[in-house]
């Protein structure tokens, strides 16, 4: 009896197709601004054993600039479905994953443009050794209490 049951959950198991996702329409970051006002950027791309683990499906890493000192970079990802494999990740786990140390989290209103009005965002002070960066973030599963 145990045997048939196995035997029927496999059966149903493989002849189940999987779920389709579908994906709204969207530009690729290939077309994100190289220029903004006076800050012009100069692109960057994530070593390629980074972008298999992180499994993205498209991202934009761009550094820009308007001075020759310190640049401002810009990250943002982009999967086409989630799952257990295939998902975001708190940078909670990801700053501190890369050495780096979370001196201040906060949570701030960022100002938006046109009809979307300010939107929240996170405001963490980190450092490395003896380098320390603002970075802000948001994401839908993130938010500092």
């Amino acid at each position: 009896m145990a045997a048939a049951l196995v035997l029927v959950g496999a059966v149903a198991g493989v002849a189940v197709p999987a779920p389709r996702v579908s994906s709204p329409p969207r530009a690729a970051f290939d077309e994100f601004p190289s220029q903004l006002g006076d800050w012009w950027v100069s692109g960057k791309r994530w070593h390629p054993y980074t972008s298999m683990r992180l499994r993205l499906d498209d991202y934009v890493l761009a550094s820009y600039h308007n001075s020759p000192v310190l640049p401002s970079i810009f990250y943002a990802a982009y999967y086409r479905s989630q799952d257990s494999s295939r998902a975001i990740h708190s940078p909670h786990d990801c700053i501190p994953g890369g050495g780096w140390q979370i001196k201040k989290l906060e949570r701030r209103q960022f100002p938006g443009a046109g009809a979307a009005g300010a939107f929240p965002v996170n405001r963490a002070v980190i450092q490395l050794g003896p380098t320390r960066q603002i970075v802000y973030y948001c994401s839908r599963s993130e938010a500092v209490t």
